[in-house]
């Protein structure tokens, strides 16, 4: 009777073990996946916030329709970030700058604030050596320095017959996640497109 005690002391001691290393190896692999949750987790923000901003598009485009005026999208940088506010066509000229100036073309509802919404995103690029340039298009960008591309200014125009500037937006978390959104004028069709970093290539 007392040679099995031996073997039942020595099983639970085992199971001690076992139960010990488990739990290290889970803790391990725990660890090792943060980085790699924190990168899913940072695409769904970005990809999130593109999105957002896409169907802000699209409702700008529906509105104008509706009210038979012209509508924009302003774009603008100040410390906390880039802001984007909806202004309305006062004189039937479309929206201007200098009509938005002197109260002509007025706002409508507060700025929009991608960080408020999306923590860590706003327009911009991802911390890349290099980016491919939007389909259709081919090559590399020259640069990643200005993350609202509709010519040469900041102001994405919506008039009433249904047409838009044509154009892209940029947005990222500053680091390895990036998205954009591209708007083909004459349709004022929307289209969201997220990039592989490990790829190197815009995918819809």
């Amino acid at each position: 009777m007392t040679s099995g005690r031996p073997g039942a002391g020595t099983e639970r001691g085992h199971t001690l073990a076992e139960t010990a290393v488990a739990l290290a190896v889970g803790g391990l692999v725990a660890v090792l996946a943060l980085p790699s949750l924190g990168g899913v987790r940072a695409r769904a923000q970005v990809h999130g916030a593109c999105r957002e901003l896409a169907t802000r598009l699209r409702l700008t485009r529906s509105r104008a329709i509706a009210e038979s005026r012209s509508l924009a999208l302003v774009f603008d940088r100040d410390a906390k970030g880039w802001r984007c506010q909806l202004y309305a066509d006062g004189d039937g000229d479309g929206v201007r700058s200098d009509d938005r100036a002197n109260g002509t073309d007025p706002p409508i509802g507060s700025a929009l604030r991608l960080g408020d919404r999306w923590e860590g995103v706003d327009l911009g690029f991802p911390a890349l050596a290099r980016m491919r340039k939007l389909p259709p298009q081919t090559g590399w960008l020259a640069a990643m320095d200005d993350p609202v591309v509709f010519g040469s200014t900041d102001v994405v125009s919506f008039s009433p017959l249904g047409d838009a500037s044509s154009g892209s937006l940029y947005v990222s978390d500053g680091h390895g996640s990036g998205a954009a959104i591209v708007l083909y004028g004459p349709t004022a069709r929307v289209r969201v497109y997220r990039y592989d970093a490990a790829r190197e290539e815009w995918l819809p």
